[in-house]
């Protein structure tokens, strides 16, 4: 099995459970190259902007506008292809706020 990581935090911790269970990690925000894979995980991380759910910022950090975007983007592409994600932390709020 071969899984996209799509992230750009502190993600050692990630491949290394993931190599523990004899799962391949392609580390990338690459709709193309994720979409090889067999399923996707959206790992921790900071705040997404709140203009994906409708709201204005109100005391979250800065979000990293560019990470939304491309994680927004490899998520869409697994969904329509009906592909498993996983979600942890941030990407479970991800997944949250794309279903709605």
């Amino acid at each position: 099995m071969k899984v996209a990581l799509a992230g750009t935090e502190s993600l050692t911790n990630y491949i290394a459970a993931l190599k523990a269970n004899d799962i391949e990690v392609i580390n990338t925000l690459d709709v193309e190259e994720a979409l090889k894979c067999d399923g996707l995980l959206l790992p921790g991380g900071g705040d997404m902007d709140p203009k994906y759910y409708g709201e204005e910022m109100n005391g979250s950090e800065e979000p990293d506008r560019e990470l939304d975007k491309a994680q927004w983007d490899v998520l869409d592409a697994f969904v329509k292809g009906k592909k498993p994600v996983l979600g942890i932390c941030r990407g479970m709020q991800l997944i949250n706020v794309y279903f709605g």
